[in-house]
């Protein structure tokens, strides 16, 4: 005779999560023209600060943010990202904003327009 073991395990029901389709969120900035000055550079002065509302995802999400920034006309999809943690504001200094616009192409002591948008990444 020959006996085999068995292990026996169950699985927990996992709670299912929808995310609020209406979930949205207010992004404001300290200033809508920004002038960089190369005697700035080095300091600790803030040129940009970007605040956003918390947005309800309909569930307790650990929501990370990303400011992105494109050219005026951009899709992002050549976007220059910025960690902003899970914070809901992510402040500039002059020395950040000048490597960003120049990666973005634009050329300095030239106006040059940009976009910006807030993107969230969720885990819960």
């Amino acid at each position: 005779m020959l006996v085999l073991p068995f292990l026996f395990g169950s699985c927990e029901q996992e709670d299912l999560v929808v995310l609020n389709p209406d979930a949205t969120t207010t992004v404001t900035v300290s200033s809508n023209e920004i002038v960089l000055l190369k005697e700035n550079e080095g300091t600790d002065l803030e040129v940009l600060t970007v605040g956003w509302t918390k947005p309800d995802y309909g569930f307790q999400a650990g929501a990370k943010y990303q400011v992105l920034f494109d050219l005026a006309g951009g899709d992002f999809s050549s976007a220059q990202a910025v960690d902003a943690g899970q914070e809901l504001s992510k402040s500039f200094k002059t020395e950040e904003l000048n490597k960003i616009f120049l990666d973005l192409g634009l050329v300095p002591e030239e106006e040059g327009q940009i976009i910006l948008k807030v993107t969230s990444i969720l885990s819960y």
